[in-house]
């Protein structure tokens, strides 16, 4: 059980690495977004503010969230996590 749960470990390790460049990069590129929509100006910097916030920035806030939830299953897997599992203390008392 332990090899299996280095396994996923590592794959895991291996995907929010790359979830969390991914979340940055196109965190830093909706910054820019911005950036050049005030430059612009006009209703052609609207639609590009409406894009943003309303697609663009929905689909990388479930990305980070997704990351998130790997990032405790990863703990998890690591045996660095806070929680205690329940039935690891059942196994202890019998």
């Amino acid at each position: 059980m332990k090899n299996v749960c280095k396994k996923i470990s590592t794959v895991l390790e291996w995907a929010i690495g790359i979830a969390l460049a991914l979340c940055l990069f196109l965190g830093g590129l909706g910054f820019f977004g911005f950036l050049v929509a005030f430059c612009i100006g006009g209703d052609t910097a609207a639609n590009i503010c409406n894009f943003l916030s309303k697609t663009y920035y929905v689909y990388l806030i479930k990305t980070a969230t997704i990351t998130t939830l790997f990032c405790f299953v990863l703990q998890y897997f690591n045996g660095n996590a806070k929680w205690k599992n329940p039935f690891k203390k059942k196994e202890k008392e019998q």
